[in-house]
């Protein structure tokens, strides 16, 4: 079979990032051919992958309309792993078999153009969306977010030391780790309100994200500020903590949870609802506090003084993860079947 994707770019997070993955998967554990479509800007490179870039917009789009055209002419199925925006750009010239990611609101308008587009198949992250898209006429499932398994796993203690070197801190240290917006839906602000409370305890806390919140991380004495990291450089940092924070208000999935786990560093949350609760909290793979400050206080220190309830927690995480079946290579198969069945569907 052969496979073509558009995605304009797989760098960032969510649905891009788990493309670059499913796609880096199939070209490294399957024989399949696989053609991919990117913007100027992307520097995916693959040696198993056929790579076509288009320009950036406005004319550059405009004439990256016989780019997608050559690229797909002989594929068995497209997936647009993103939004319904590069479906359309993709259904101007390509007619064959479609499957679309998530990144679709199911609303009416969204609806009436995804069946204009003649989306063959869509793949949800969440059950519930997944059996909306069903109910209203539409061939779907979902797939829950995937981490691989070779980049997000457990280093030896040397790898850590090393990690932890780089970062110009102390093997002995206690590192707290916060991946994500830094917004107030995600908890950045009890982050900067917890680090000055931790002042004066030999505890440092990473932080790699942006958003509106970024300047009450800057020049901190206890906080390594990192910006935006690619996904490609998070499991060093997961390894180098002892502590992974997640303190949204709420949380449908949470991948950083589940890349924090793969890795064997227990993660401290404090959301409440969503497929997150429902699917991680009964096998107790987090450590669930209440949102506030002295919530996480207390749940950082009872896993910092306390390495075997901290090993505990970790063990339960990377459990789940297995139990659940997160890991890229126990979803690749699902991808390919979705594939097989969009091109019986179109």
């Amino acid at each position: 079979m052969k496979l073509g994707f558009f995605a304009y770019s797989l760098s960032g997070a969510g649905p891009r990032t788990r493309a670059r993955t499913l796609i880096e998967a199939l070209a490294n554990r399957t024989d399949h051919k696989l053609v991919v479509v990117t913007g100027p800007d992307e520097d995916y490179n693959h040696p198993r992958v056929e790579r076509r870039r288009i320009d950036a917009v406005p004319t550059g789009l405009v004439a990256g309309i016989s780019t997608v055209r050559r690229a797909f002419t002989d594929v068995d199925v497209v997936h647009v792993p993103v939004n319904i925006y590069q479906v359309m750009y993709v259904r101007a010239v390509y007619h064959g078999p479609l499957v679309s990611g998530a990144g679709i609101q199911h609303t009416l308008p969204y609806r009436s153009l995804a069946k204009l587009l003649n989306i063959d198949y869509i793949i949800e992250t969440h059950e519930r969306v997944a059996r909306l898209w069903e109910r209203s006429g539409f061939k779907s499932t979902y797939i829950y977010p995937a981490v691989n398994e070779t980049e997000f796993r457990e280093y030896s203690q040397d790898e850590c030391e090393k990690v932890r070197k780089r970062l110009n801190m102390s093997p002995e240290d206690d590192i707290i780790l916060f991946v994500g917006s830094l917004t107030e839906f995600k908890g950045a602000h009890l982050v900067s309100q917890l680090a000055r409370r931790l002042e004066n305890e030999n505890v440092s806390i990473i932080v790699a994200g942006d958003g509106p919140l970024r300047e009450q991380f800057r020049n901190r004495p206890n906080i390594l500020y990192q910006g935006f990291v690619d996904n490609e450089d998070l499991p060093s940092l997961y390894n180098a903590a002892d502590v992974t924070l997640v303190p949204s208000e709420s949380e449908s999935f949470s991948i950083v949870s589940v890349e924090s786990a793969a890795c064997g560093t227990p993660v401290v949350t404090t959301t409440q609802d969503g497929t997150m609760v429902r699917l991680f909290r009964d096998r107790r793979a987090y450590r669930w506090t209440e949102r506030s400050v002295d919530g996480l206080l207390d749940a950082v220190h009872d896993l910092l003084n306390n390495p075997e309830t901290s090993y505990a927690q970790s063990r339960r995480g990377r459990e789940a993860i297995e139990e659940m079946g997160l890991t890229i290579a126990d979803t690749l198969d699902q991808h390919l079947a979705i594939c097989e069945a969009a091109i019986d569907n179109h």
